[in-house]
């Protein structure tokens, strides 16, 4: 081409001497002269930019001489077409405002995961062939293949309200019951639940007949879970209402609780418990986070965590000196919804936690707000080596329950539809705080089925309370007010019914029994007795106004720089 040179930017006459002339530039100002007053206007060219159909779904898009809104918006209908052909299957969805897909791993395992840059490209290949549109010498329209535009993709990662894709809420491994009570039994995704049936299980017969449900309850209370150590007939129930939980968790508009699994020692079963209660619905998978130090990424897990789209999610092990106490884990148990803000474009977006939560620990300590919202499941062998104690009556519990999977599932969906078959009667108990709606319906399954002892240890919940009512604060409240009555009192004098001073090596250094009665000790070790005057400073600030027994401690003004404090009695 030899008019093609550096600088020269090619125009209408270096085409048309281009294709008449072959690059002849004086040739063609020679004709140009001869053909000058003789030339018509050349027509506009008007090109057909709807995009087409190709076979039944992919459809074709130009790109080139197009305002970038119209191309996006043949893009959004490219997508709504793919999705309506296969409705039942979706390539794109809707979560936290942003657009997902289920995928797979190598396992066969499917996940939810956002569909951002490369993954977005990669599904968007299958439902638009994207093409410029040119028009040659004879007038005649030609196209060209051409990859993706780069900024489409980034227009289509920033969050919006998407009323083009469905909304996912989470994947579900078994059938799973719709708000109306209809079960949701057929592989891939269902409006009605908002969740993508990802495994196929030989559900049996669940007619809720009087020997089918009391055969559901045997194999679910007796055979997978009669030989753990619980404590009291609440503790199983709670086990029972968590393991069926995630069938139900669509008809529950609300929050649902969290799921406290504790004994005094290790090796009582407290792991073991929680991965069984997750086979039945999802074949044992969770989401497994551990307590960290610092808040930041105790919340960055709990937000991955909600994201994965799994049923149900495990806080294990916990440190038997650690207290959980969050608020991310807080709001995630009681928001309709929650704010974090995407990893690549850092845009905002909306989590509606949907998992079923479980904690597992020895004598583990909470926070008065995650007291109130967890239920507990307490397991005690009495025994200084309960991993030593005989074993269940099938030596390999997991295995037997992974083998019998379909049938504990056939039996949870069988109490529910018990429950169904009765008119959903509601629970009769007094419901628990934010709760209202879960206890309505695990309480009214349970009930149904003469399960008994539903919410009936929500005192000994309190006493895992690390803020009040343990029996540590209470002894500090009573020597509290045998002291100092409801005087006002200086943090520093509280302080050594508290704790106890360092050692200074002065002679006799030994703290005055009378004086110093660590009372709290137990939860201010560790620390030397500067540390520990801080931390009780902030223990009691945490306790401003709160109840324990029949005191409510009340802060005072500051005096001498020292803030006070005094015991009202209540009640």
């Amino acid at each position: 081409d030899p008019l093609h040179t550096p600088g020269h930017t090619r125009d209408a006459f270096d085409v048309w001497t281009q294709i008449t002339h072959n690059g002849d530039t004086k040739a063609a100002w020679a004709a140009a002269k001869q053909e000058q007053g003789k030339w018509e206007a050349a027509p506009v060219l008007v090109f057909d930019h709807k995009p087409q159909s190709i076979g039944s779904t992919i459809r074709r898009i130009v790109v080139n001489k197009r305002q970038d809104r119209d191309i996006l918006d043949d893009t959004i209908e490219a997508i709504r077409t793919v999705n309506a052909a296969q409705n039942s299957n979706p390539i794109l969805y809707a979560r936290a405002g942003i657009l997902s897909q289920v995928a797979t791993d190598e396992n066969g395992n499917h996940f939810i995961r956002n569909a951002e840059g490369a993954v977005l490209s990669s599904i968007l290949v299958h439902a638009v062939d994207w093409v410029k549109q040119y028009r040659d010498k004879t007038g005649e329209i030609y196209l060209d293949d051409t990859s993706i535009p780069e900024r489409i993709v980034k227009m289509l990662e920033v969050p919006t309200g998407w009323a083009h894709v469905p909304p996912l809420e989470g994947i579900a491994l078994a059938p799973v019951f719709a708000p109306d009570g209809a079960l949701h039994d057929k592989l891939g995704y269902s409006p009605a639940t908002r969740l993508y049936l990802a495994g196929s299980l030989g559900i049996g017969d669940t007619t809720p007949t009087e020997d089918n449900v009391a055969r559901a309850k045997q194999l679910l209370t007796g055979e997978l879970m009669g030989e753990f150590p619980f404590v009291d007939e609440a503790s199983r129930a709670h086990a029972l209402a968590l393991l069926i939980l995630p069938f139900v968790r669509p008809m529950i508009a609300g929050a649902t609780p969290n799921h406290l699994i504790d004994a005094p020692t290790a090796g009582t079963g407290k792991s073991l418990l929680a991965s069984l209660c997750t086979i039945p619905f999802a074949g044992g998978q969770k989401s497994t986070i551990s307590l960290t130090k610092s808040e930041d990424e105790f919340s960055k897990a709990i937000v991955t965590s909600l994201l994965s789209g799994r049923a149900f999610i495990c806080i294990d092990n916990l440190p038997q000196s650690a207290i959980l106490d969050s608020s991310k884990l807080a709001s995630a148990l009681t928001e309709k919804e929650i704010a974090d803000r995407t990893m690549r474009t850092h845009s905002a977006m909306l989590i509606r936690p949907r998992a079923a939560w479980i904690t597992t620990g020895n004598n583990t300590k909470l926070s008065v707000e995650l007291t109130r919202r967890t239920v507990h499941i307490r397991l005690d062998r009495n025994s200084e080596t309960p991993w030593n104690t005989e074993g269940f009556k099938h030596a390999d519990i997991q295995a037997w329950a992974t083998e019998h999977r379909a049938e504990l599932a056939t039996a949870a969906i069988t109490l529910v539809r018990n429950w169904i078959a009765k008119g959903k009667t509601k629970w009769t108990g007094k419901p628990k705080g934010s709760f209202s709606d879960w206890a309505q319906v695990m309480g009214g399954i349970l009930q149904s089925a003469d399960v008994g002892g539903f919410l009936e240890n929500e005192a000994e919940m309190l006493e895992t309370s690390a803020v009040g009512g343990n029996e540590l604060w209470r002894a500090f409240i009573d020597a509290w007010y045998t002291n100092h009555r409801e005087m006002i009192v200086k943090v520093g004098e509280l302080f050594k019914l508290a704790s106890h001073p360092d050692r200074r090596g002065d002679g006799d250094d030994t703290p005055d029994p009378t004086e110093w009665l660590g009372l709290l000790d137990e939860e201010l070790q560790g620390l030397p007795e500067a540390g520990r005057r801080r931390r009780f400073g902030r223990m009691m600030e945490e306790r401003r106004d709160v109840v324990i027994g029949s005191y409510k401690l009340t802060r005072g003004k500051v005096r001498d720089g020292s803030s006070t404090w005094s015991l009202r009695k209540v009640g």
